[in-house]
């Protein structure tokens, strides 16, 4: 699997994600398709696809033998398709279900010096029927096709191939159109992989409002998500599909782990150098679709150009194109662009190396995704999602970005977050002391959408992380009604400077008051840098309170996030999609730039029963619908809440009992 990744950060957030990275990674250590960066793709153009003739002569697999020769094609640079020569190692049988393999080593002085190569997956294999080529005057060498390069080693020596035989990817495109595209699979996959990306910011974070933020994530993604999926170790040097690269993640996102498929999807992220972007002048735009081509799958294009890269096995006589030679996802039905490409370089590596490469033209649809291949036609099924980025930031001129999305329950919302994080760094990562404002609308078909408008200090990366990621992957996956996302649009405002305190001291004015009376609390703040200061926060008390003595909670907003879930957890058993998007909004429009304050009254603040709240019922009342009705009736605290405008992101929590006595 490679990975490309630009410098590391140096500041916290990016420390932060590179933690995080080694958790996810070792979920996602999954082969499959090349990577590689795409060029803004142009028009759809099904012509690319170069359907032949005829049928291409193939050899069975029951008639391999150990010492055939013959040859495979791939790309090494540009668009020119290249053979070099292969010999029959074995045909190992039944490498899994009614499934075959068969081994070849090769000699060339290529592939001795790189070894598999990720982005090969594909790449179209003929054996001659004698010791030399069938027909020598051909210009690739002639033979029938066996399959495609599918599986390698890591760190063996040589370059040894696994070979997928072409009668077990034949019927992978004779499916195409047979079942609708249902992502229900790709998205229960999702949940889990935000579930596990948001407990893993959390568990890293030292910023107690992300790690209040992740926990209420979690109460509402535990319901329709699977518990138990661990990590997937591998060692040593095992068997694998070759992985689908996508080149020009930054090394910081890259680490903060792209589980694409929760550990079983073969797109294999690459960091460094960033993105390959549009293909150069002098490249040849025409590249036809064919035999041992670049197969190129366009994940973002506009301001940022990412793809995965594979080749092309064989284009069927109908125009069918199979490829890859293993699954991308392995989800049956799908709808992914799919297009021609050209190779810059292979980058040889001493575990496992991979093609650079950039798409060059939109021929058509990725519309199956199965074991032991994927395979598309020349029909547009997929239509890519808006994002727009402004980003301003102290000393920097404002800029303005616009990228299109690929939309997938998988790929979108991490897809997302790299456009998002790559226009906050794209001329400077924000000020190791930084203060960033945040505005999303994200909007999904149907004109549904969520809009969050709030504050960080210090954490700009983490807030578009623990915003975006979740925000999307639920909207796209949630379990009532899955939702294409249609458009992101995004304002990020960046200043100098920390807007950060924390709680040094609270007290009472006075700790006994009756009731009607207002509860004064004093709270001493000491700003980032700055000098100790003191606020004033009032509680009032009600009327028809009696003598009590109430716990008071004081503190910033991670403190009050924690509560806001402990006493409202009806509001995570949400039962549509509306009712889902205004938990989303009510739980991300926390004002983070606040002081809380909260007392809890033993009295009863009413019932809910469904989500639905029914406040300010007589105690009596309350008891008789808790009594005779089911268990999904919850009894409400009595809360009295206040909130104060700071300026600042508080941290820290007090608390203290305050005595109310009549008169």
């Amino acid at each position: 699997m490679a990975v490309v990744i630009p410098p590391v950060d140096r500041y916290a957030p990016w420390v932060l994600i590179l933690r995080i990275g080694v958790l996810v990674v070792c979920l996602v250590l999954v082969p499959g398709l090349s990577r590689m960066v795409v060029a803004n793709p142009v028009m759809p153009d099904p012509s690319v696809i170069l359907v032949p003739e005829r049928a291409t002569a193939i050899m069975p697999v029951d008639e391999v033998r150990p010492g055939m020769r013959g040859v495979c094609l791939t790309v090494f640079s540009g668009t020119n398709i290249e053979p070099f020569e292969v010999e029959v190692l074995s045909v190992v049988k039944r490498s899994g279900p009614g499934l075959a393999v068969i081994w070849l080593r090769s000699e060339d002085p290529r592939m001795l010096e790189s070894g598999p190569v990720q982005g090969m997956s594909g790449s179209p294999i003929y054996l001659w029927d004698g010791p030399e080529p069938n027909d020598p005057e051909a210009e690739l060498g002639g033979g029938r096709l066996i399959g495609a390069f599918a599986y390698g080693f890591a760190f063996a020596k040589g370059c040894l191939i696994g070979v997928q035989p072409i009668e077990q990817m034949i019927p992978v495109g004779e499916r195409i159109g047979r079942d609708p595209v249902d992502y229900a699979q790709a998205s229960a996959r999702a949940l889990g992989d935000v579930r596990r990306m948001m407990r893993a910011l959390g568990e890293d974070s030292e910023r107690e409002s992300v790690r209040a933020s992740t926990e209420l994530w979690e109460q509402l993604l535990k319901r329709w998500t699977l518990v138990g999926t661990g990590r997937r170790l591998e060692a040593g040097d095992v068997q694998r599909p070759m992985s689908i690269p996508v080149a020009g993640v930054p090394e910081g996102l890259l680490s903060a782990g792209l589980p694409m498929g929760g550990g079983e999807g073969l797109l294999r992220f690459v960091a460094g150098g960033g993105a390959v972007g549009p293909p150069p002048q002098w490249i040849d735009r025409e590249a036809p679709i064919t035999a041992g081509s670049v197969l190129a799958i366009p994940l973002t294009t506009g301001d940022l150009d990412l793809a995965g890269v594979g080749t092309v096995t064989d284009v069927r006589p109908d125009g069918t194109v199979l490829a890859f030679g293993h699954a991308m996802m392995g989800e049956g039905s799908t709808a992914l662009p799919m297009a021609s490409g050209y190779v810059h370089f292979i980058v040889p590596s001493l575990q496992i190396s991979f093609k650079r490469g950039t798409p060059l033209r939109v021929a058509g649809t990725l519309m199956q995704d199965e074991t032991t291949a994927v395979a598309g036609r020349g029909s547009i099924e997929h239509v890519f999602a808006d994002m727009k980025v402004d980003v301003q930031m102290d000393g920097q001129p404002d800029r303005a970005y616009a990228y299109q999305i690929a939309r997938h329950p998988l790929y979108t919302p991490i897809l997302s977050l790299i456009c998002a994080a790559q226009s906050l760094t794209a001329i400077q990562t924000p000020p190791a002391e930084h203060t960033m404002d945040y505005r999303m609308t994200i909007g999904f078909q149907g004109g549904r959408s969520v809009e969050v408008s709030n504050t960080t200090a210090g954490g700009g990366f983490e807030a578009l992380f623990s915003t975006v990621v979740p925000v999307i992957g639920m909207g796209m996956s949630n379990p009532f009604e899955q939702l294409r996302l249609a458009s992101v649009e995004m304002a990020l405002e960046v200043r100098r400077g920390l807007d950060a305190g924390m709680i040094e001291g609270v007290r009472f004015e006075r700790n006994v008051v009756a009731p009607g009376e207002e509860a004064v609390i004093l709270v001493d703040l000491l700003p980032y840098r700055g000098e100790l200061r003191t606020v004033r926060i009032t509680l009032p008390v009600p009327e028809n309170a009696g003598e009590m003595d109430v716990p008071v909670m004081v503190g910033g907003i991670g403190s009050y996030r924690r509560l806001w879930m402990q006493t409202r957890m009806h509001r995570f058993d949400v039962d549509g999609v509306d009712e889902l998007f205004d938990v989303i909004e009510t739980m991300e429009n926390l004002p983070a730039m606040s002081l809380y304050a909260t007392a809890t009254m033993p009295a009863s603040g009413g019932v809910a029963m469904d989500g639905a709240e029914m406040r300010d019922l007589p105690g009596s009342v309350s008891s008789q619908i808790m009594t005779a009705t089911s268990t999904r009736a919850t009894m409400l605290p009595k809360l009295i809440e206040s909130r104060l405008d700071t300026g600042l992101e508080v941290s820290g929590e007090v608390m203290l009992t305050l005595s109310i006595r009549k008169p």
